[in-house]
């Protein structure tokens, strides 16, 4: 009966650890390194980037809540904003919260999951569902009120039209 009690003990345990494992969030972009944000940037470009409109430019910024790491796996908790510009002409774009999986593979690292919120009503509970709830409340504070992205993006877009013009 002792020994019964005692494995039955130890799967419960094995069990808890599997469901629940640790996992190390940290908040901010500490653990994100400079590899990471340009693999983030160039996956959303090239996801949304127009087949019809080869001449052109897009560009992307983020701002990145929190990073957490389970099994070699980084999920990350941002806020993207993406443009795709004419000249000076805004063509397309989008800014939402999103949560993006990378895998390390050798030295580089692979986009394994992208997950944007739905829209309308679904929008909070959807970035609750996504984010952990720290990071949850800060994207929904901050949907459509990320002036230090907009910021980012004008003067990349101001920069690539003065070096387009040399």
């Amino acid at each position: 009966m002792k020994v019964t009690s005692f494995i039955l003990g130890i799967a419960i345990l094995a069990s808890l650890f599997i469901f629940f494992r640790p996992s190390s969030t940290i908040d901010g972009d500490e653990q994100v390194t400079e590899e990471m944000n340009n693999v983030i940037s160039n996956y959303i470009q090239d996801k949304y980037k127009r087949e019809d409109t080869p001449s052109s430019k897009t560009f992307e910024v983020h701002k990145v809540y929190g990073t957490e790491e389970i099994d070699g796996i980084i999920s990350l908790y941002l806020y993207t904003q993406y443009g795709e510009y004419e000249g000076d002409e805004l063509i397309q774009g989008h800014s939402y919260p999103v949560r993006i999986r990378l895998e390390k593979s050798g030295s580089s690292y692979t986009v394994t999951e992208y997950t944007k919120p739905e829209s309308g009503y679904y929008y909070p509970s959807s970035i609750e569902d996504m984010f952990p709830k720290k990071y949850a409340r800060k994207a929904l504070k901050d949907t459509g009120n990320v002036h230090d992205l907009s910021e980012q993006m004008d003067n990349k877009v101001k920069d690539w039209l003065a070096e387009s013009k040399k």
